[in-house]
């Protein structure tokens, strides 16, 4: 693949407060979910060298807020369609917007990207994950799922697993929340916890030792980037994979990027 062609991929931001992915390979590139304002995808498409013209689809995950609260302005903006499942479309307001149906398990493909649904476990209408392929690589992101399902073979070829640490579950357990809520996150509609993504990191890492993990919605009461980092690459290094190939994708603000035509490039971030 040559450098035109490559694949990039940068987290916009991440967390409860907003959610945001672009992906790019050659002149085409798409967002998965828009959960921040206009004015910070327009940055951050900026920052990343990305024009707004070359912005095909964006991709939405489900229809909470945190993942749609920009749509409308930043589809509007970028004349892009919004892809998503029929239920989530409906969900999240966006049948009035020039829109593509993209049934869950269905593959797409979009300019020099292709793309495929997966089903995941979430509290929202019908929620998903994404494979995004440019060329030769293969980019997997999931968040926003209470139970790890077949995530492991989603992942088994992934270059770059964009994975969700939402919570400690020692800190939740401990922590503000009333009861009904802890319930909520640690049931099998909620969200992945460190350890949860700890075993699937370690997994991944072990089968494909080249891969980058990106820990992912992380919460800003149940955890901390530094604790999710440390609970995710100690596993990673007791199973005998490299623990610098983890790495968090910060909350509020563009994190790490990755990049195919390099030698698996990371933004030192802490």
């Amino acid at each position: 693949m040559g450098v035109g062609k490559r694949l990039r991929v940068r987290s916009l931001a991440s967390g409860s407060n907003g959610n945001c992915v672009v992906v790019q390979s050659g002149e085409d590139a798409l967002l998965i979910d828009a959960g921040i304002s206009r004015r910070a995808v327009l940055a951050g498409l900026a920052a990343t060298g990305i024009p707004e013209h070359a912005v095909r689809a964006i991709l939405l995950t489900h229809e909470h807020s945190d993942h749609t609260r920009g749509l409308l302005p930043v589809a509007r903006r970028l004349g892009a369609p919004v892809i998503a499942n029929r239920a989530t479309l409906a969900a999240a307001g966006a049948c009035d917007l020039e829109h593509c149906v993209l049934e869950t398990g269905a593959t797409l493909e979009l300019g020099a990207l292709r793309l495929c649904s997966f089903g995941v476990s979430h509290d929202s209408v019908e929620p998903v994950g994404y494979v995004v392929e440019g060329g030769a690589h293969r980019v997997v992101c999931c968040t926003d799922t209470g139970v790890p399902g077949d995530l492991s073979e989603r992942l088994k070829e992934a270059d770059l697993a964009i994975l969700e640490a939402n919570h400690d579950i020692d800190r939740l357990l401990a922590g503000p929340y009333p009861e009904r809520l802890k319930r909520r996150i640690l049931g099998d509609a909620g969200h992945l916890s460190n350890a949860a993504a700890a075993e699937l990191a370690s997994a991944l890492l072990l089968h494909r030792p080249g891969a980058q993990v990106w820990l992912a919605h992380l919460s800003a009461i149940n955890n901390t980037p530094s604790l999710a980092l440390a609970t995710v690459r100690r596993q990673v290094a007791m199973a005998g994979g490299d623990p610098e190939r983890v790495t968090v994708a910060p909350r509020g603000r563009p994190g790490p990027i990755w990049d195919a035509a390099e030698t698996w490039r990371q933004l030192s971030l802490f």
